[in-house]
């Protein structure tokens, strides 16, 4: 039982791991989470900070993702029990120990959880993810439509039905962080807009 509550809690200790706020700290000294879009991710550190700094932040979270996951794995651990490993790894993305529990949105931990348990599934998804964005260079339709796809390849290839749930609760969970960050980013966006206040220029003295 010990041993179960320390590799959840390590799942949980790997997804706080901060990407994309530690990166902007060392590149530029800035809170990736009061610039660009407001979000501790990929995407807004690569509009931050550059394409390099986006893909490095994508690649560290998916890692994050998939290490719980793939543990869990290899010490035997029935599904149940790497799907669980899953869920606390986003739960530390999404509210990060270290970044006082002001995190990301998850996606690219939790596509790298679903590498672990759904490995031809997600492969496919994040291909045609890929392709979609290059055509279209829409993200958020990009992302949505590789991981239906995903869920629903997997519900063609007959994986339990529990999975499926734990697939689709995932997913859609990462809309439901977006409306809860929604009013930080909104006050963001609302101070990046607002003009800075100048100061009345004193009067000549006769």
């Amino acid at each position: 039982m010990i041993l179960n509550i320390l590799l959840l809690t390590f799942a949980y200790m790997i997804g706080s791991i901060p990407t994309a706020l530690t990166m902007g700290r060392r590149l530029a000294g800035v809170d990736v989470r009061q610039t660009g879009d407001g979000n501790m991710g990929a995407r807004n550190a690569s509009r931050t900070f550059g394409t390099r700094a986006g893909v490095l932040v994508a690649l560290v979270d998916f890692a994050k993702g998939a290490l719980p996951v793939a543990l869990t794995t290899s010490l035997g651990y029935p599904l149940s029990w790497q799907m669980a490993a899953g869920v606390c790894t986003v739960l530390g993305h999404d509210f990060p120990l270290f970044a006082k529990f002001a995190g990301g949105q998850g996606l690219s931990t939790t596509c790298g959880a679903f590498f672990v348990l759904l490995p031809l599934e997600t492969s496919i998804g994040m291909f045609l993810w890929a392709v979609l964005y290059a055509l279209m260079h829409h993200p958020d339709l990009s992302a949505g439509v590789g991981l239906g796809f995903t869920l629903t390849l997997a519900f063609f290839l007959n994986r339990p039905w529990f999975l499926l749930v734990y697939i689709a609760g995932m997913f859609l969970f990462i809309p439901v962080k977006m409306l809860l960050d929604a009013p930080r980013r909104e006050r963001i966006r609302r101070r990046s807009e607002t003009p800075p206040v100048q100061e009345n220029p004193s009067k000549p003295t006769s």
